[in-house]
């Protein structure tokens, strides 16, 4: 693809970036030499709809660690710290990915999202303890 729609989808899984080059990549010299950073590289391969997507998500994921240190401040402060821990990790990661291409690797990007599961799992517990414990009071 090129042009615009090259622009919004984006030129393919693999067509960027240093980690393509080192797995034979058939690609452009400058694509190939980590002189782009992470968004650069996912925009350049996902185009403009798969790096919103990304983006998006990682957003949504650090709202809800954000609202889960609000409302369990208060209540559990080790739960709490662990949520604001999670959620400093993963704006530290979001701020490297701008710089470097190397943040999106799989083995650090893979550690922050299992970190940041398990802290919306224990989210998700807790709201589901508390809404079948008011329902059996209210019973």
């Amino acid at each position: 693809p090129n042009g615009l729609t090259s622009l919004i989808f984006g030129n393919f899984l693999g067509s960027g970036g240093a980690y393509s080059a080192q797995l034979g990549a058939d690609i452009p010299w400058d694509l190939s030499r980590g002189a782009e950073s992470g968004i650069g590289a996912l925009t350049y391969q996902t185009g403009i709809i798969g790096s919103s997507l990304y983006l998006l998500f990682l957003a949504m994921i650090m709202r809800a660690l954000f609202f889960g240190y609000l409302n369990y401040r208060k209540v559990d402060q080790r739960l709490s710290a662990y949520f604001l821990a999670i959620l400093c990790a993963l704006s530290g990661l979001l701020g490297n990915v701008f710089f470097q291409e190397v943040a999106l690797a799989p083995i650090p990007t893979s550690t922050f999202i299992i970190f940041s599961g398990l802290a919306l799992s224990l989210i998700t517990r807790e709201k589901i303890m508390t809404t079948s414990n008011l329902k059996a009071n209210n019973v």
